[in-house]
C-alpha cells in the first residue's frame, strides 16, 4: 500500500508541477530519479510505521486507536519527505507547496488506513468468533478463577483467550471443573510446553500484596503475557494504566509503562549509543585491558551470571577489578574499603570505569544503557523475602546504570538494596525516553565526579 500511495502521489505531483521537464504522465513515472524514488520511499514509510509502534501489537487493536496513530504517523511521514525530497518542487509557488503537501497526505493516509482497517477487521472477527485465540493458561482454581473462565467462554463476542486449563495453588479448594483441572503450580513448566501456552491469567483467591508477588516471580521466565485480574494490582500499583475487558477487567504486568514508540526508539538508541561508545572509547578500553593484565595476575575481564528481562540468566561483563579468588567463600557485597579490590580495580570502580564492558552487554540485546541494575539470583532470593514487588523489575532490561544508582550508587548490604530498590520500582512505572536521558546525564556527573563508590 505504500508503493501504491506513492505512485498515486507521484501522479498528482506530475499534474501540480508545471515544470517536471517531462511531456507526458508516463516519461515522469519512469524517469530515473522517479523510479528510484519509488523503490526507496516504502522502505521509509515501512521504517516510520516501525517506529510508530504499530507491528509491536498485530492482534487485539482498538480502530480508534489504530486511526490515531495512522494519522500521526502519516503526518511524521509527510513532514519528512516534504523537507527531504519537496522543497525543490516548490519554484516559489506557495499555493503548489500546499497543494502537493495535502496531496502527499491524503494519497498516503486513505489506502493505507484502508489497508490496515480491512485487516483489522479480519482478524477482529476472527478472534471474536473463536477462529483463533491463544492458548491460556488460569492460575487459580477458586472462585474467582471459576467466574473468570466463565465469563471468558460464555461472551458472545471472545477476546482471544482460548483457556486450556488452570493449576491449583497451594493447598486451596478447587471448584473448577475437571476437564479444566490440569494440575498444580508445581508441575507449570511441563504444563506450559505441552499445551503450548501463549498467555497466562492469574486468578487466585484472597491473596494478599506479597503473596501475589510470589505467584508472580516465577511466571516471567516464560516470556509471555502475564494478567492479573483486576483489583489485586490496583492495590499493589494505583498507578498503572488498566485495560477493561468486558466482563473480566484485567491488566498486563508484564508490559512497561513505556509506549510502542518509546520501547523502538529506546532499543535503536541503545545500539547506537553503545555501539558508538565502543568505537570512541576503545583507545581507552585498550589503555585499561594494558593496565589491568601489568598490575594483577589474573584475565582481563569478570564474567558474572545475572538474572535479567522475563527472568532470563545472561552473563554480564566487566573489567576485573578484584583479585581472582574474591569470591572462594561465596558471593559477597563490595564495600568502599573492600580489601579484595586491586589498586587500579578502585581507581576503576571510583569512576565506574569498570561497567565500559557492559556496552556489548547492550549490542547483544542482554541490557539496555538505562534499566534497573541486574542482580545474582543469589541475592535475588534475599531480595524477594524482604521486598516481593522486586519481581517487577524483569518487566524491562536491566541496565548499565539506573534511577537507583544514580540517587543511592553501590549497595553493601541487602538493607542497601531494598533502599536502592525502592527508587528502581519508581523507575520502571514511570519510565520515559526523558526520564532515560536525565539518567544518562547524571550518570555522566557522577562519573567525572567520581562517585562511583
Amino acid at each position: 500500500m505504500a508503493s501504491i500511495a506513492w505512485l498515486l502521489f507521484n501522479i498528482v505531483r506530475f499534474f501540480l508541477i508545471e515544470k517536471t521537464g517531462c511531456n507526458t504522465l508516463s516519461t515522469f513515472l519512469t524517469s530515473p530519479l522517479i523510479a528510484i524514488e519509488q523503490i526507496v520511499i516504502p522502505f521509509l514509510w515501512l521504517i516510520i510505521f516501525y517506529y510508530s509502534g504499530y507491528y509491536n501489537q498485530p492482534f487485539r487493536k482498538s480502530r480508534l486507536e489504530e486511526l490515531l496513530l495512522t494519522i500521526k504517523s502519516i503526518l511524521a511521514g509527510t513532514l519528512i519527505i516534504v523537507v527531504l525530497l519537496l522543497i525543490d518542487d516548490l519554484n516559489e509557488q506557495r499555493e503548489t507547496f500546499y497543494q502537493l503537501t495535502v496531496g502527499l497526505l491524503l494519497t498516503h493516509l486513505i489506502p493505507i488506513y484502508f489497508c490496515r482497517l480491512l485487516i483489522t477487521n479480519i482478524f477482529t472477527r476472527q478472534l471474536h468468533t473463536r477462529a483463533i485465540g491463544f492458548r491460556t493458561l488460569v492460575i487459580g482454581t477458586g472462585q474467582r478463577a471459576l467466574q473468570t473462565i466463565r465469563e471468558l467462554d460464555e461472551m458472545n463476542y471472545s477476546l482471544g483467550f482460548d483457556i486450556k486449563g488452570a493449576l491449583s495453588v497451594d493447598s486451596q479448594p478447587s471448584t473448577i471443573d475437571g476437564k479444566y483441572h490440569l494440575g498444580d503450580v508445581t508441575e507449570i513448566d511441563a504444563i506450559v510446553q505441552n499445551h503450548k501456552i501463549e498467555e497466562i491469567i492469574v486468578a487466585v483467591d484472597d491473596t494478599t500484596t506479597d503473596s501475589l508477588l510470589n505467584e508472580l516471580y516465577p511466571l516471567y521466565r516464560f516470556n509471555i503475557p502475564i494478567h492479573v485480574v483486576a483489583g489485586e494490582y490496583e492495590i499493589l500499583c494505583g498507578s498503572v494504566r488498566m485495560t477493561t475487558i468486558y466482563a473480566t477487567p484485567m491488566v498486563e504486568i508484564t508490559s512497561s509503562s513505556l509506549s510502542h514508540f518509546q520501547k523502538n526508539i529506546k532499543q535503536t538508541l541503545d545500539i547506537i549509543l553503545a555501539a558508538l561508545a565502543i568505537v570512541l572509547l576503545s583507545p581507552l578500553l585498550l589503555f585499561i585491558m594494558l593496565r589491568i593484565k601489568l598490575t594483577s595476575p589474573g584475565p582481563i575481564f569478570y564474567t558474572q551470571e545475572r538474572v535479567g528481562l522475563h527472568r532470563r540468566r545472561f552473563n554480564i561483563i566487566k573489567f576485573r577489578s578484584m583479585h581472582v579468588d574474591a569470591e572462594k567463600r561465596g558471593p559477597m557485597l563490595s564495600s568502599e574499603h573492600d580489601t579484595r579490590v586491586t589498586p587500579f580495580g578502585q581507581f576503576l570502580r571510583k569512576y565506574r570505569l569498570d561497567e565500559l564492558p557492559q556496552f556489548w552487554n547492550v549490542l547483544r540485546g542482554d541490557m539496555a544503557l538505562v534499566g534497573p541494575r541486574p542482580e545474582r539470583e543469589y541475592y535475588i532470593e534475599q531480595l524477594l523475602k524482604r521486598a516481593p514487588y522486586y519481581s517487577l523489575l524483569h518487566k524491562v532490561k536491566p541496565g548499565i546504570t539506573s534511577w537507583g544508582m544514580v540517587k543511592f550508587g553501590y549497595a553493601r548490604n541487602i538493607e542497601e538494596m531494598l533502599e536502592r530498590l525502592r527508587y528502581d520500582i519508581l523507575y520502571v512505572e514511570n519510565s520515559s525516553l526523558i526520564v532515560d536521558f536525565k539518567i544518562l546525564i547524571y550518570t555522566i556527573r557522577t562519573i567525572f565526579l567520581g562517585k562511583g563508590i
